[in-house]
């Protein structure tokens, strides 16, 4: 019974103080967004990027999908039917030759797949959409602790068991 007497006090009290504030506002009154504080700069087209990037010999035409969350919003998608430490070891060396560089605390994998993120080559110059974000996680009211890296754009790449003969690879770029 307690809790029922609970949640009646707070919707009194909501209810109370937003009540007057929506009497208030006319129904066909404008209604204005929120400022926004941050300029994002559009990313470069990253298809090219994406689509130039090595392939494994087996690997069938790969597929430019739509992907919300990478950057530039594209991916790339494919199957093969090689073993994921061979797909791990291929991309590894080959993204090397190029000038990536893989960032090894990021880096999992196992009989399901893997997961590994690069560091483009400088020339790629890739520019975050939020330069000025700082990536912090902040603990409580009073300690806040802030990455040491700065924002930037990377390559991810994740590969997923689809089958014990069958592996689904995903090629993208994040922000982090």
């Amino acid at each position: 019974m307690m809790p029922f007497k609970i949640h009646q006090i707070v919707a009194t009290i909501i209810l109370t103080a937003v009540a007057p504030a929506i009497a208030q506002t006319p129904s066909d009154a404008p209604r204005t967004s929120p400022p926004v504080t941050e300029t994002a700069i559009a990313p470069r087209d990253i298809a090219p990027l994406l689509q130039d990037l090595p392939q494994p010999p087996d690997a069938p035409s790969r597929e430019l999908t739509f992907s919300p969350n990478s950057y530039g919003q594209q991916s790339i998608n494919f199957r093969s039917n090689q073993p994921a430490p061979e797909i791990l070891a291929f991309y590894r060396q080959a993204l090397t030759a190029q000038g990536y560089q893989e960032r090894p605390i990021n880096t999992t994998s196992g009989a399901w797949g893997f997961s590994i993120v690069f560091i483009p080559p400088e020339q790629l110059a890739l520019e975050p959409t939020r330069p000025d974000r700082t990536p912090a996680l902040q603990i409580g009211e009073s300690l806040t602790v802030h990455e040491s890296q700065e924002p930037g754009v990377f390559l991810v790449i994740q590969a997923v068991a689809l089958s014990p003969e069958e592996i689904n690879v995903n090629l993208r770029f994040e922000e982090l």
